[in-house]
């Protein structure tokens, strides 16, 4: 009865969600009446994903800021730097 009269199902999905027997006959019996254009899917997992790359991109561009402008800041040269780094 709840499921005839619910307009939408927002699905908040963890790595435990699909051993879950209720919650595997709950999201077929919604589908079944609704179809998949009313459901809505959340992977709780992912915020922590975009996290760690945004993070992982922020330390990159820290790193190259470092290597690239400080040199040439203090006057020993980016070139002279980037050889001693990199042994280009």
């Amino acid at each position: 009865a709840i499921l005839d009269r619910s307009e939408k199902m927002l699905i908040l999905m963890d790595e435990h969600y699909w051993k879950r027997l209720w919650c595997v006959f709950e999201i077929a019996a919604f589908y079944r009446r609704a179809g998949p254009q009313r459901m809505e899917i959340v992977p709780l997992h992912l915020p922590v994903l975009k996290l760690g790359v945004i993070t992982c991109y922020m330390g990159m561009n820290y790193i190259q800021v470092a290597i690239l402008k400080i040199p040439s800041l203090i006057g020993i040269g980016s070139t002279w730097w980037g050889l001693l780094l990199f042994n280009i």
